[in-house]
């Protein structure tokens, strides 16, 4: 009976790695599909655009408080919520394809997905975030 198992234990340890790397990699492809949008968040609010910005970790999301006097805000604690829904290998080997949600206050949610075109997202924010400095303009 002393049969050597060390091969088997070490197969056992690496299939247990790998399945949790299996198990975590969509987390990791959604936090890295966000960073493009949390960047322009960042030049907006850079550029004075935006009152700022937050990553919203937990819920993979992307938080833009437009005017720093709006009334309502989203439960982010922004008046738009950039979420990233789900992210996975595209068909294009390096390249990642996931699906966004765009929340904006007084505006329907709307969708979005690709891999690595982001300008439908970004036109669809620079339309909210100017529509939201307009109506604070003429709130005060």
């Amino acid at each position: 009976m002393g049969v050597d198992h060390s091969h088997y234990i070490e197969k056992l340890r690496d299939r247990q790695c790998q399945k949790v790397a299996e198990r975590t990699m969509p987390d990791r492809m959604r936090r890295v599909a966000l960073e493009p949008v949390e960047e322009f968040a960042q030049s907006l609010a850079e550029a004075g655009e935006i009152t700022g910005y937050r990553a919203v970790d937990e819920r993979f999301a992307c938080a833009i408080l437009v005017h720093p006097h709006m009334q309502s805000l989203l439960s982010s604690g922004g008046s738009i919520q950039v979420t990233c829904n789900y992210a996975h290998p595209a068909r294009t080997p390096g390249h990642t394809f996931w699906g966004m949600a765009v929340e904006a206050i007084g505006c329907k949610p709307r969708y979005f997905s690709g891999t690595d075109d982001y300008r439908e997202v970004f036109n669809y924010l620079v339309a909210c975030i100017a529509e939201q400095k307009l109506a604070g303009m003429t709130e005060h």
